[in-house]
C-alpha cells in the first residue's frame, strides 16, 4: 500500500522557545529527569570499569550541559497506558543553554547504544558533532536495548542457531528451529510479558514523537546512519508537519523486494574486491603489488578452489582460541565478507589472501573465528528481535530462498557466494511475529538530505538511489569511497556538508568533484565509478589498523 504526502514547504528551526501551547496527548508522559552520576550507559562503565561516575575520583566532573532521563510509554501504542502496558525508554541529551533547536540522532544497528552519545559529546570524547554544539542534541536507546528496556534472550540458543550456508531442506529447516527456539527465550524471559512483539519501527517512532512532545518541540531535525535511517524515513513520513531538517547517511531504504535488496548487496560485495585489488595496485607495500591489476581477486579464486577441493592449513591456529586451524571454502568467503563490512580493512584482505596462496591460511582463520565466534552477552544478539518486525518477507518457504539465492548468484562474477541481507531475511523468516509489510515512503519534503558512499557494503548505495527516487525534492550525496557512514569519516567534503545543513538548513548545489558529487531535485544520478577510479586509503575512508604480523 503506498499512501501520498501532501506537499510539505521546508521549515526553519524554531528559536529555544519549547512550545508550551501544544497540550501533550493523553497517553503522553513527562520526561522523569535523573542523576547522570548514577545512570552511566554500559558501553562507559564496560570503557572505564566503573557503574557510578563518582567511582574514579580520577574522572572529570561531569559538564552542566549533560542530561539524563526516563521516558514512560506504552508498550502497545493501540492501547491505553497502564500498569500492564507501560515501559520506561531511556535518553541523555547535550543541552547548550539557548539552544537554536532540536537535533534527534541514530547511529543504527538496529541496536547500537545511543544514549552514551550525549555523554561523548559532553565529555569531548568524539568531535562528531563539532558544529552543532548550540543545538539540544537528543540520543534514544531504542526500546528492547541497554537503558530502555532491554530484552532478556538465551545466548546459548542464540549461538545454537546454525550456519546460513544450508544446502538442502534439512538444513534450511534447522536454522529456522534455531531462530525459532531463540525467539522463544526472548518471548520467555524478557518483561513486561509481550514486549518482544512491540519493539520495531512501528513503535520506535511513536516513542520519539512523544519525546519531542515532552520536550516542548514543534518540530524536531534528524541525524541518522544506517538503519537508523529506516526509522528516520519512517517518521517522516508519519509525522511530516513535525519534522525540519532530515539528513539519513548510509541508506537503509522502504518498500524494495528481496531480490532487489540481495541482488544488490551481491554487487557491493564484488565490488570490493575490486577496490582491495585497487588497494594493491596503488600501494607498494601490498605484497602482490608487483603483480598489477587483478592480483587479488586471482588470489581470492585461487585459494577458494584450493579449499573447495580441500580445506586449507592454518598452521599459527594449531592449538589456538583466537583462530581455526582449518579454513573451509566457505570459511574465506566469510571473512573476507566481514573484514569488507563496516570499515574494509584492505591491507588486512590484502595480506591474508598472499599468505594463503602461500599455504599458510592463518591470517583467514583469524578472521574467521572472530566474525563466527559465539555471542557473549544480550547486546550481541539483538539485532534480530528489533529488524525482524520491519523484514516482511515476499516468499519465505525453502524453495524461495533458493531461488533468491540462484537469483543473486548471477551478480556475483568473484563467486563471493556470501549476502548480510540474505543472512537477515532468512533469519527473519522464521521469526514468530508478523513484520509490518514493505511499502515505499514516498515524500515531498524539502529539507531532506540523503548521503551514501559508492563503495558501502552494509548498504549498497543502490538503496540511496531507490530512496531518492521516492523523495522528488530532496538532495543525494554520493561521497566517493568506502566505509559505512560519513560523519564519522575525517576530512571528508561530505561530512562537512551534512553539518553545515543540519546547522544552517541550506542544502548544498550542485557538485561533481573528486570525493563526492551532489545531485539536486530533478537531476540524475550518474554510473557507479569505476572501483579503480576512485582514491584509496584515509582518504576514501579506509582506515586500517593492521601493521604486519
Amino acid at each position: 500500500m503506498v499512501l501520498l504526502l501532501a506537499s510539505l514547504t521546508a521549515g526553519l528551526f524554531l528559536s529555544s522557545s519549547r512550545a508550551a501551547s501544544i497540550s501533550p496527548p493523553a497517553q503522553a508522559e513527562q520526561i522523569q529527569w535523573v542523576n547522570c552520576t548514577n545512570n552511566v550507559p554500559q558501553p562507559l562503565q564496560a570503557q572505564f570499569n566503573i557503574t557510578n561516575w563518582g567511582d574514579d575520583p580520577s574522572l572529570p566532573p561531569l559538564p552542566s550541559t549533560l542530561h539524563c532521563g526516563y521516558l514512560k510509554v506504552p508498550m502497545d501504542y493501540s492501547q491505553p497506558i497502564g500498569s500492564n502496558n507501560t515501559i520506561s525508554v531511556g535518553i541523555a541529551m547535550y543541552r547548550p543553554d539557548n539552544p537554536e533547536g532540536v537535533i534527534f540522532y541514530n547511529s543504527g544497528g538496529p541496536g547500537e547504544p545511543v544514549a552514551v552519545m550525549a555523554w561523548e559529546v559532553a565529555l569531548n570524547l568524539t568531535q562528531t558533532f563539532n558544529g552543532l554544539l548550540n543545538f539540544d542534541l537528543m540520543m534514544m536507546d531504542v526500546r528492547g536495548t541497554f537503558s530502555s528496556n532491554e530484552l532478556n534472550c538465551s545466548v546459548e540458543l542464540f549461538n545454537e542457531i546454525p550456519t546460513t550456508f544450508f544446502t538442502n531442506i534439512s538444513e534450511f529447516d534447522a536454522v529456522q528451529t534455531g531462530v525459532k527456539n531463540f525467539a522463544q527465550s526472548c518471548i520467555d524471559l524478557s518483561s513486561p510479558p509481550g514486549i518482544v512483539q512491540f519493539i520495531g519501527t512501528n513503535e520506535m517512532v511513536k516513542d520519539w514523537e512523544a519525546i519531542r512532545i515532552a520536550l516542548g518541540y514543534d518540530k524536531i531535525s534528524y541525524y541518522g546512519i544506517s538503519y537508523g535511517t529506516f526509522y528516520g524515513m519512517e517518521y517522516l513520513y508519519r509525522y511530516p508537519d513535525n519534522c525540519d531538517r532530515f539528513v539519513l547517511d548510509a541508506v537503509f531504504a522502504h518498500g524494495m523486494s528481496d531480490e532487489d535488496t540481495v541482488m544488490y548487496d551481491m554487487k557491493a560485495i564484488d565490488r570490493l574486491l575490486l577496490r582491495a585489488d585497487a588497494y594493491c595496485m596503488f600501494n607498494t607495500t601490498c605484497p602482490l603489488h608487483q603483480q598489477g591489476k587483478g592480483s587479488i581477486p586471482a588470489a581470492f579464486q585461487e585459494i577458494i578452489t584450493q579449499a573447495t577441493q580441500k580445506p586449507l592449513s592454518a598452521p599459527s591456529c594449531i592449538n589456538s582460541t583466537v583462530c581455526n586451524s582449518v579454513v573451509t571454502a566457505d570459511n574465506i568467503r566469510t571473512a573476507i565478507n566481514f573484514e569488507f563490512t563496516s570499515n574494509p580493512d584492505f591491507p588486512y584482505v590484502d595480506e591474508a589472501l598472499y599468505q594463503a596462496t602461500q599455504g599458510d591460511a592463518s591470517m583467514v582463520g583469524i578472521i574467521e573465528r572472530g566474525t563466527t565466534g559465539p555471542a557473549t552477552d544480550i547486546a550481541s544478539t539483538i539485532v534480530f528481535p528489533l529488524i525482524c518486525l520491519d523484514i516482511a518477507l515476499d516468499n519465505n518457504s525453502y524453495a524461495g530462498f533458493e531461488q533468491l539465492r540462484s537469483s543473486s548468484y548471477k551478480d556475483d562474477p568473484a563467486m563471493l557466494r556470501v549476502s548480510n541481507i540474505f543472512d537477515i531475511e532468512l533469519y527473519c523468516s522464521a521469526w514468530p511475529f508478523p513484520a509490518q509489510p514493505k511499502q515505499l515512503l514516498p515524500t515531498n519534503h524539502t529539507s531532506l538530505m540523503w548521503v551514501t558512499a559508492d563503495f558501502d557494503l552494509n548498504l549498497p548505495t543502490e538503496f540511496a538511489t531507490f530512496a531518492w527516487a521516492q523523495a522528488p525534492n530532496s538532495v543525494l550525496v554520493v561521497r566517493h569511497g568506502d566505509d559505512h557512514g560519513t560523519l564519522q569519516v575525517p576530512n571528508q567534503p561530505a561530512a562537512a556538508m551534512e553539518v553545515s545543513f543540519l546547522a544552517t538548513g541550506v542544502l548544498p548545489n550542485v557538485t561533481d568533484e573528486e570525493l563526492v558529487t551532489v545531485y539536486t531535485p530533478g537531476s540524475t544520478r550518474g554510473p557507479i565509478p569505476d572501483p579503480y577510479s576512485v582514491p584509496v586509503g584515509p582518504l576514501a575512508g579506509e582506515t586500517s589498523t593492521y601493521a604486519g604480523i
